[in-house]
């Protein structure tokens, strides 16, 4: 009997540290291929002047938030990879828009961060937006951030 009940709970903690990496479509680290492999996934902004557009790599200003208020910033996200690639397809879709990933436009892999930022438009609607992130036409993550 202490046997069964031994077995019984190592099978119930061995399940409970499986269980949510499977079919949990945010959990993290996501294999894509045995070559790349997703570590984060997070929203942010960028200060001016350090963003992905000015800078590269571990050189790039990054602070998590998903509020997107605050002006002298650029908004996006950034992923982290476990991959030797030298750039990896990115394919966004926005505010829950009934498209199909496709392949996406190549990104390059820097210091093993990718990057997209873009400037927030006066006039953009108030309130929850997300995007959805594909790498390779694998979904990696759906990021929901606020427009105040």
């Amino acid at each position: 009997m202490i046997i069964v009940m031994r077995t019984l709970v190592l099978s119930i903690i061995l399940l409970l540290q499986i269980a949510p990496s499977v079919g949990a479509k945010d959990s993290l680290p996501i294999f894509l291929a045995s070559d790349l492999r997703v570590l984060s996934a997070d929203f942010g902004r960028f200060k001016v002047g350090s963003g992905p557009k000015d800078l590269k790599g571990k050189n790039i200003s990054f602070q998590k938030t998903n509020k997107v208020s605050a002006t002298g910033y650029s908004y996006g996200w950034r992923i982290r990879l476990d991959t030797p690639r030298k750039t990896v397809h990115v394919f966004e879709i926005w505010d829950d828009k009934n498209t199909q990933p496709q392949i996406g436009d190549p990104v390059e892999v820097v210091d093993g961060y990718i990057y997209h930022d873009w400037d927030v438009v006066t006039g953009t609607t108030r309130g929850k937006h997300t995007v959805e992130i594909f790498l390779e036409k694998q979904p990696v993550k759906k990021l929901v951030y606020f427009v105040n």
